[in-house]
């Protein structure tokens, strides 16, 4: 089928990041040309990934960042419970597993769309490494500035050949569907089998681990360590060998220099070979780069030793907070990751939700709590449709920036579309991806299922705006399976994962 006549394909790509301040950027830019979302999990950078991030999202740009500050190199654990907590919530076609160091390489989102979009529902598609080369000549800021631009020659063979999946979801799967580490291949939890794999022919990831100096000495410092922490009781051989050599390198006394970085990249994740050099092994192929003029350089913080530095500060900072408390459930996660976004100087209630203002000032303390509605946000947990009618009726413009509220009860498609469109009638409508954001981000049916984030607009009944509320009132009737976590106080989207037990080689929610 010809590239024109397919139609685009739904799609998202699930990555794992940290400490990627030179490059995540690019990154992000890049590769929103092939997937309409991209998650980013953010292992508790400290080099300024995370305000980078940040920015990306104010500027209005589909990312979402998981916010996960638990040490260790726990990918197979942290992305599974990430794909199964986004996929059921934004329902996409396709969804590439991608590290920060790799681009999406292909013709146009069509052409790759093309390939992927005859394989199967339930098979994962394989894109092959093409690794690429840093250059004495560029410098680490030229290559931060437009590392692809920089960086033209790859490796003239990969030996081996590494590949990240591509899933073609099939619905079905998406409690059971283990991600396995590294990225590399994906398995059903309940059957322990691989699903049908493909080798993608006409596409492929360009990789660039190797990027300078500094960058590499904190990278294979802090990674090697987080795999040792992963690994602490069990022995996995071959498991992350190129960070462990260089590592090995690095704590034996030896140093790392630019003249030394392409031959170290040359060899990066490859089986040893006499003779390798980057004369003979090095071929001139660039890469068409789509992310532009990068804007928030300025942000990063680029000296390996206080990256590794503040990296074992952040560890040790977790290591100490408080235990989760259990009791009354509160999901704080999604909340604060709306706070954030916005960002939010200001917070009000409605009596259900007087209990979670003071944890949310505990953690945002440059918040300022008030009873007045012109807050920039209003939190409405637990909302009766009768009681969510009221406060849309109340509302009449005192409302300042954003109402976020979940219902005490599902909502039928009827009573939703009742709902919205009293919200619209004083002059509110759905914000459809923080909506579907907020949604990923939770831990509890009630508002896996139903959270919504309205926003004050000038025109709440045109076009558009009926599109985003039939399209939530469609998905109210879906099908919706999610078991709870006990009640407790969840302070990042991923702290009821248990990395002390195999829980993701069970079916995770029926």
């Amino acid at each position: 089928m010809s590239e024109v006549a397919r139609a685009p394909m739904s799609a998202l790509a699930i990555a794992m990041v940290k400490n990627e301040a030179d490059i995540i950027e690019a990154f992000v830019r890049h590769n929103l040309h092939f997937v309409d979302l991209l998650v980013v999990i953010d292992n508790q950078s400290t080099d300024g990934t995370r305000e980078i991030l940040q920015a990306l999202r104010r500027e209005g740009l589909p990312l979402l960042v998981v916010d996960d500050p638990v040490f260790g190199h726990f990918q197979s654990e942290k992305v599974t419970l990430v794909y199964r907590k986004v996929a059921p919530v934004f329902q996409p076609e396709l969804v590439y597993l991608l590290d920060a160091d790799e681009f999406l390489r292909a013709p146009s989102r069509g052409a790759l769309e093309t390939v992927l979009g005859d394989l199967h529902p339930g098979t994962v598609a394989l894109l092959p490494w093409m690794t690429y080369l840093p250059v004495t000549e560029c410098s680490a800021e030229q290559v931060r500035a437009d590392p692809l631009g920089a960086m033209t020659r790859r490796r003239r063979r990969e030996e081996p050949t590494y590949y990240k999946a591509v899933i073609r979801r099939r619905a079905e799967d998406d409690s059971t569907l283990v991600i396995e580490q590294g990225n590399h291949a994906a398995h059903l939890a309940a059957e322990r089998s691989s699903l049908v794999t493909v080798t993608v022919q006409g596409a492929a990831l360009a990789h660039i681990p190797v990027r300078s100096v500094d960058q590499l000495s904190a990278k294979v410092i802090n990674g090697w360590q987080a795999c040792m922490v992963r690994n602490r009781h069990r022995h996995v051989p071959g498991e992350a060998y190129q960070w462990q050599a260089l590592y090995e390198h690095l704590v034996q006394g030896h140093t790392l220099s630019t003249e030394t970085l392409a031959e170290v990249a040359l060899g990066y994740a490859q089986q040893p070979r006499s003779g390798r050099n980057v004369a003979a092994d090095a071929i001139d192929d660039p890469v068409l780069a789509r992310y532009g003029a990068l804007r928030y350089l300025g942000l990063g913080r680029h000296a390996a030793l206080a990256k590794v530095a503040l990296s074992h500060e952040a560890y040790l900072r977790h290591q100490n907070e408080r235990e989760a408390q259990h009791g009354l459930a509160l999901d704080l996660a999604p909340v604060c990751d709306l706070l954030s976004s916005l960002p939010a100087r200001s917070l009000a209630a409605t009596p259900a939700g007087r209990a979670w203002l003071t944890e949310l000032r505990a953690i945002h303390p440059e918040l300022s709590v008030t009873n007045d509605c012109d807050a920039d946000v209003l939190l409405a947990p637990e909302l009766s449709l009768s009681d969510s009618l009221m406060l849309a009726a109340q509302s009449g413009g005192s409302i300042g920036s954003r109402v976020l509220s979940w219902p005490d009860r599902a909502r039928s498609s009827d009573e939703l579309r009742q709902e919205l469109e009293a919200w619209a009638g004083h002059g509110f409508e759905p914000d459809l991806l923080q909506s579907m954001a907020f949604r990923a981000l939770a831990s509890y049916a009630a508002v896996r299922h139903g959270a919504l984030i309205l926003r004050p607009v000038k025109s709440a009944t045109g076009p558009r705006s009926s599109a985003v509320r039939e399209l939530l009132c469609t998905m109210a009737n879906a099908p919706h399976f999610w078991i709870d976590p006990r009640s407790r106080r969840i302070r990042y989207p991923l702290e009821t994962l248990d990395l002390g037990m195999a829980a993701l080689h069970q079916p995770a929610a029926h």
